[in-house]
């Protein structure tokens, strides 16, 4: 799947004309902190945003698995 999504065409293949991944991650994260908008600058509001890109996804996931060892836990059910 990451290769899909980061790597270069294979075998000749063209090069996609548009982005090879969607903004959804930065679409929902933009929702989800609209309420802080108006207390922060734009510049840290942009920062923020890119920062929690960075720990939501399954990218995030599969560096926790393979870099720190850690394995995920079922989610706990009230």
């Amino acid at each position: 799947m990451i290769r899909l999504t980061v790597d270069p065409p294979l075998n000749g293949a063209p090069e996609p004309t548009g982005p090879r991944r969607s903004q959804r991650r930065i679409e929902w994260l933009d929702r989800a902190c609209e309420p802080l908008r108006d207390t922060l600058s734009e510049q840290s509001y942009q920062r923020l945003i890119s920062a929690l890109t960075m720990v939501v996804g399954w990218e995030a996931q599969i560096a926790c698995v393979t870099s720190a060892d850690s394995t995920p836990r079922p989610s706990r059910t009230p």
